[in-house]
């Protein structure tokens, strides 16, 4: 069988254990396929910092990728995600990177990164140990994604700031086509979340789901 009937519907691993070498096949795959590969999924597939740095070059060639899903693995390395993230940023529509403990820093990283990718609809950002993240974090990622569609950051926490700063969050949050935000009741500041809830009532915006875990 060809490269293309491989790739015809991606490459879709999840659940699978990738050790090192098996990382380097993908990698050998991805680098010799990238025409073909529209969506990468490789969630539970026990990936760390090492596994990444292996499949990164692959990744990076796959410049026709939608989907990108690596969530609840083990990757810490925030810079390495954003590299990626930047090398598929004309493409990419859909990424999961949920569960990965990458901490504040590579939450930073990864959201810098999603500004460039002007086409991204779906984004599950939860549980990446990000803590205190100034909220500008995510509204310039509203701002420039303005396809977003669904956006997940519960287990994080976004600092309480001035009314300027909540105030350019709550209209990057109605100006965008954003239909499902996903959070903790303590990811925000008491006037975000009201003023969530506003834009959730206002028949006007997009914003029709305000999930709340936890």
């Amino acid at each position: 069988m060809g490269e293309g009937g491989i790739f015809h519907h991606g490459l879709d691993l999840r659940g699978v254990h990738l050790s090192l070498l098996g990382c380097c096949a993908i990698r050998h795959l991805l680098s010799h396929s990238c025409s073909f590969v529209h969506q990468v999924n490789l969630p539970l597939c026990g990936i760390n910092d090492t596994s990444l740095q292996y499949l990164s070059s692959g990744l990076l060639h796959c410049t026709s990728l939608k989907q990108l899903w690596l969530g609840s693995n083990a990757m810490q390395d925030g810079a390495t995600l954003a590299s990626v993230i930047s090398g598929v940023s004309a493409s990419l529509e859909s990424i999961d990177l949920s569960s990965n403990p990458v901490g504040t820093a590579g939450f930073v990283s990864v959201c810098q990164a999603l500004c460039q990718c002007k086409s991204l609809r779906c984004a599950y950002l939860n549980g990446m140990h990000a803590m205190r993240v100034p909220l500008a974090v995510l509204s310039e990622l509203l701002e420039e994604c303005v396809q977003l569609d669904a956006l997940r950051v519960d287990g994080n926490t976004f600092a309480a700031e001035d009314s300027i700063a909540e105030q350019r969050f709550l209209t990057a949050a109605a100006h965008c086509k954003l239909a499902t935000l996903i959070m903790r009741p303590t990811s925000f500041s008491r006037g975000v979340m009201c003023g969530l809830q506003r834009l959730k009532d206002d028949d006007t915006c997009t914003l029709e789901v305000l999930g709340v875990y936890g």
